[in-house]
């Protein structure tokens, strides 16, 4: 009854699915507030503006997105997904059906 707190995972899949989702959602709230900030027309000066506000703090927020990307992508890849496209060579499916060689 209720919900409670889980520990978090130091160690497998589940670990490194908590750890892409926080830095995707540190990304992903990171460029929202660029966006606002984008739209606020917030101005440090003539030669800084909204429009380059906007981007130094979507650098980040694009560097968060790609690390919590590539910690699920490496968590797929250890659960054998496949890198190779699926054709009649690599897909087991398409081999068994094709039946013996002769």
């Amino acid at each position: 009854n209720g919900w409670r707190c889980q520990a978090i995972p130091k160690e497998g899949p589940e670990a490194a699915t908590v750890l892409g989702a926080r830095r995707l959602t540190i990304a992903w709230s990171t460029m929202l507030l660029a966006s606002l900030i984008q739209m606020s027309g917030l101005s440090f000066g003539e030669y800084f503006n909204h429009n380059d506000i906007f981007h130094v703090i979507l650098m980040p927020g694009i560097t968060f997105l790609y690390l919590g990307a590539s910690v699920l992508g490496e968590f797929k890849k250890d659960e054998g997904t496949p890198d190779e496209p699926n054709d009649a060579k690599t897909n087991p499916a398409v081999v068994a059906s094709q039946g013996p060689d002769l």
